[in-house]
């Protein structure tokens, strides 16, 4: 049975936030639109303005996109969106009355925080490094999970750029990302191999492998190109290791635990946060900041 969520497409979507903004509770008020529910939940969370009301399509950063502009179109000025940067940033791409994330997306931003710390003190057992050095222990594995994340941005960021169609989704990691203890490697030819079996059009491994050493070269922020649910999912199968506090740890739970981590301080220090803030310099006088 299709779900309330899929049976409601982005111009319902449109058509009921034109008509909850014609309210009077929300005629004056600020619309951010998100990508998905989650970023809803996080974003009040942070109390950035009690005048902004958010709110999402839930159907990705092109419904994003195209929301925005359709509800500009309709006399609606107050109106932004908030989206995950992806390569964007990279590839110098940017949207009108977007704001885009500082790194690749929003769980960069917050796993870039120091999460991996507290993560790794609430869900390690203390006897698996008793006799280790534990801040160095912390630093390799946020450095190592990074590394991997990269690896598979890399290719990514070439399916960006050359709008080539490769399928990520549900790739299984443990096929190319090998856990042994606290240590990660990753295998970059099954890695390339298993995204090109999924690939429905003849396509050359050799030029796929050529691109990526090419791409591997460039000089970019690692945050730029490395995934937070690709983080996320990397440190899920990393903690079914012996060393877990906990064997039901799974992806899910870690995003929440990311998101609960994440505090306004946080936010604060970020372009994202200086960016919103002068949208709301732009209706100054008509809105009352929190606090």
């Amino acid at each position: 049975m299709m779900s309330l969520k899929d049976s409601t497409t982005e111009l319902d979507w449109v058509g009921s936030m034109i008509l909850l903004f014609k309210s009077e509770k929300y005629s004056g008020k600020i619309l951010i639109v998100l990508e998905g529910r989650t970023d809803i939940g996080l974003f009040k969370c942070l109390e950035l303005h009690d005048s902004i009301h958010y709110d999402s399509p839930c159907k990705g950063k092109i419904s994003v996109i195209d929301s925005v502009r359709k509800l500009r179109e309709s006399g609606n000025d107050k109106v932004y969106g908030v989206c995950d940067a992806d390569f964007d940033i990279i590839l110098n791409r940017s949207y009108e009355d977007i704001v885009l994330t500082d790194f690749h997306d929003i769980e960069v931003m917050m796993i870039s925080c120091g999460f991996i710390r507290n993560f790794f003190f609430e869900y390690t057992n203390p006897k698996s490094y008793e006799f280790l050095d534990e801040n160095a222990l912390i630093s390799e594995i946020e450095k190592n999970i990074f590394d991997v994340c990269y690896y598979i941005g890399v290719l990514k960021w070439i399916n960006a750029e050359h709008d080539f169609g490769f399928n990520f989704t549900n790739l299984n990691i443990e096929s190319f990302v090998h856990f042994d203890g606290f240590r990660i490697s990753f295998d970059k030819d099954i890695f390339i191999s298993d995204v090109l079996k999924r690939y429905k059009k003849e396509v050359d491994y050799d030029y796929i492998s050529m691109l990526y050493d090419e791409y591997d070269q460039k000089t970019v922020d690692v945050l730029h190109v490395c995934n937070g649910h690709d983080f996320t999912n990397v440190l899920s199968k990393l903690y079914k290791g012996e060393f877990t506090n906990d064997k039901n740890i799974n992806q899910d739970k870690i995003e929440r635990n990311l998101r609960l981590y994440y505090s306004a301080q946080h936010f604060e220090k970020t372009n994202m946060y200086n960016k919103i803030k002068n949208i709301l310099k732009k209706y100054e006088g008509e809105l009352r900041m929190v606090g």
